[in-house]
């Protein structure tokens, strides 16, 4: 009967360290929320926009949604409603709609999605107890072809957020939006929605020296929203949270020295040219003034090790008091990063 008891413990072990997964590690800083309540408004203008696909139902739906009329659909942009109208009419009920429509309803658990939402803002409320949830559209766009921006997908703002499903459905759809380079659509799949708005909101919280027009101000600036980022969706991983492949990360970290060694030497950190400093924390395929394989925006992704190495230092530092310095200098200074 020893026998028997010492192998379930043993066992037990093996299940405890296997069960120690890297997801385990990622999500060890989410805090206790039970208690916090998200009153969370979720909208589905898709389900809403195909329920009645005549000229008139289309015109009711626009009433009923005019934020997403406006900012997705283009409403007002022209002298008259009924060439939106016409023009939805067409849309939706061509047979390539119809199937995105399938494909969007077969890709995304709306319920799954609302309750990454949920969380994601519990966390928030946790840090900043007045934070109010804004209300969530989800929706179809059909894509807009004039492409302009990562605006055409997301809009984010305090009250509200409006999501384009479509543009989201990943590398295994039929339909993906056209206009966007490669090494951004990449980040085009349901997995960045939450992160992507997190990224977004964390603007609002962060403090920022208008004067201060440095290279090194705006890498901070874009570790600080990382941090948050991770710290209000912490069981994403690094990858999904700055928009790398797990290979450009690992080539970031396995060659950081390296990479900080070259931002110092070239006294790149406090220029202030703007066509510079887009070199290194714009969007591009390849860093190439670091090498062939460093990824894009590097700048962004030393920011955030350097906005980690502060933080890991001051561990009873809270993310709002941190949020809220505007010092870059101050911050780089006191992290004692290099690289």
């Amino acid at each position: 009967m020893k026998k028997i008891s010492s192998y379930l413990l043993a066992f037990s072990a093996l299940l405890l360290i296997f069960s120690c997964s890297p997801q385990d590690d990622r999500c060890a800083k989410q805090p206790d929320t039970s208690n916090i309540n998200i009153d969370l408004q979720f909208e589905q203008t898709e389900t809403a926009l195909m329920q009645d696909r005549s000229k008139a139902g289309i015109q009711k739906f626009l009433e009923e949604h005019p934020a997403f009329a406006t900012l997705f659909l283009k409403r007002g942009q022209q002298p008259h409603d009924s060439i939106l109208v016409n023009d939805l009419y067409h849309r939706i009920n061509h047979p390539s709609f119809l199937e995105l429509k399938k494909l969007t309803d077969s890709t995304f658990n709306q319920v799954d999605l609302k309750g990454q939402f949920e969380q994601a803002f519990r966390n928030i409320k946790f840090y900043y107890p007045a934070f109010q949830a804004p209300r969530i559209i989800t929706g179809i766009t059909g894509f807009d072809t004039n492409f302009q921006g990562l605006d055409d997908d997301l809009y984010v703002s305090d009250s509200l957020i409006v999501i384009g499903l479509d543009y989201f459905l990943g590398p295994q759809s039929k339909y993906r939006p056209i206009g966007i380079p490669e090494y951004i659509l990449k980040r085009y799949t349901p997995t960045y929605i939450v992160p992507s708005v997190l990224n977004q909101m964390a603007n609002k919280y962060i403090g920022n020296n208008p004067k201060d027009r440095s290279l090194l101000a705006d890498m901070i600036f874009f570790g600080k929203a990382f941090y948050f980022t991770k710290t209000m969706a912490p069981c994403t991983p690094d990858s999904v949270i700055i928009g790398y492949t797990a290979e450009e990360l690992q080539e970031s970290k396995d060659h950081s020295q390296i990479i900080w060694a070259n931002l110092v030497k070239n006294k790149m950190l406090y220029e202030t040219g703007h066509e510079m400093k887009k070199k290194f924390i714009g969007e591009r395929p390849k860093t190439i003034e670091m090498g062939e394989k460093c990824p894009g925006r590097i700048g962004q992704w030393v920011g955030w090790e350097i906005v980690e190495k502060y933080m890991q230092a001051r561990k009873h530092t809270h993310i709002q008091d941190f949020l809220k310095t505007d010092s870059a200098p101050a911050v780089l200074a006191k992290s004692k990063y290099k690289g």
